[in-house]
C-alpha cells in the first residue's frame, strides 16, 4: 500500500483493492436524504431560554452509504446506520412566541477543523 493511501484511514484497504489510481472521488448518500424524524419531545424554559430533546425513545437509526467514484462507475465502500442525535442542540433564546437556537461548531480535533454552523427554531402553538 502506498503511503498516500494513509489519508483514507479505515478506507485505505478498500482503496487499495479497487485500485487507488482509478478513484476520482468519494461520496456519501442516505436511503432517505430528507427523512422525517418524528417522535415525542420534551423541554424546559428557564430564564428566557428553551431546551428541547427527544422524550423517551429516539427515532430509528439513519442508514447511509459511502461510495468511491471510480473511472467508469461507482464502488460501494461501506453501509452503516448512525444514531439520531438531538435536533435541538444547546438552548434557544425566546423572543415572544418564537425561540431561535444557534448550532455551534465542534472544537478543533488535531489537524481537522469543523466549520459547521446553523440554527433551529421553535414556535409556540396554542395557549
Amino acid at each position: 500500500m502506498s503511503s498516500g493511501l494513509g489519508v483514507l484511514g479505515g478506507f485505505a484497504g478498500a482503496a487499495a483493492s479497487i485500485g487507488a489510481s482509478t478513484i476520482v472521488g468519494v461520496s456519501d448518500s442516505y436511503d432517505h436524504p430528507m427523512q422525517v424524524k418524528e417522535g415525542p419531545i420534551a423541554g424546559s424554559m428557564r430564564g428566557g431560554r428553551l431546551s428541547l430533546d427527544w422524550a423517551g425513545r429516539r427515532p430509528k437509526r439513519l442508514p447511509f452509504h459511502v461510495d468511491f467514484s471510480v473511472i467508469g462507475g461507482c464502488e460501494r465502500v461501506t453501509s452503516a446506520a448512525i444514531p439520531v442525535e438531538t435536533m435541538w442542540p444547546g438552548q434557544a433564546r425566546v423572543h415572544g412566541d418564537i425561540a431561535v437556537g444557534k448550532i455551534q461548531a465542534a472544537p478543533k480535533k488535531g489537524n481537522a477543523e469543523n466549520k459547521t454552523s446553523g440554527f433551529w427554531v421553535a414556535h409556540r402553538l396554542g395557549g
